[in-house]
């Protein structure tokens, strides 16, 4: 009897050892992949560690950090009644495709005078859709990858990380100004399907 105790006693042991174990991996793997997605806004780009089946997630966010091909909804920046009606097309045109206003990030001029601007001036940029007329500011626009990988604020550490039944979360402070930025890891199935970033 004291033996069978014994050995249950031993299995149980190992078995909460191995789920530690598990979990303590599983929590290092993810942190490592939310450093690697830190590192690209230094302009570091090293998947070595990133599973073959996540590295999808972490290309599809890299090229999000560099705008490739990116199309911006720009419609809820649009006052669409007659003080913004425009005749002529004195502004970047904007696409309208079903109700909605898209430009390409490629054809934003915001910071083509970014080292110009004087102190405390904000670029901005007329831009015209549907016959409807804004301005968009450097400010609504995460700036483009060789700003980004230059700016100093853009420097990032992982303060605090949570897990939820969806993924990870990733609390993270700029070690220049202490903006903050969210990360967020969707898993399905172990597997990364998608990085979110949220900038405060």
């Amino acid at each position: 009897m004291n033996k069978k105790i014994i050995i249950l006693v031993i299995i149980l042991i190992i078995g909460i050892i191995s789920i530690v174990f598990y979990n303590r991996n599983k929590e290092d793997y993810y942190l490592n992949f939310a450093n690697k997605i830190i590192d690209l806004y230094a302009g570091k780009n090293d998947t070595d560690g990133i599973r073959k089946d996540d590295l999808k997630a972490y290309q599809d966010f890299y090229n999000e950090l560099k705008h490739v091909n990116e199309k911006v909804d720009i419609t809820n920046y649009f006052t669409f009644t007659d003080e913004y009606k425009i005749s002529g097309n004195p502004a970047l045109k904007a696409t309208y495709y079903n109700h909605k206003c898209y430009v390409n990030y490629d054809d934003l001029t915001l910071w083509n005078n970014y080292d110009k601007a004087e102190e405390g001036e904000e670029i901005f940029q007329r831009v015209s859709c549907n016959g409807y007329e804004t301005i968009l500011y450097e400010t609504m626009f995460l700036p483009p990858y060789n700003i980004i990988i230059n700016d100093p604020k853009y420097n990032y550490v992982i303060t605090s990380y949570s897990e939820s039944l969806s993924g990870y979360t990733f609390k993270c402070k700029s070690t220049y100004n202490n903006s903050s930025l969210t990360l967020k890891l969707i898993l399905e199935d172990k597997q990364i399907i998608e990085v979110e970033a949220i900038y405060d």
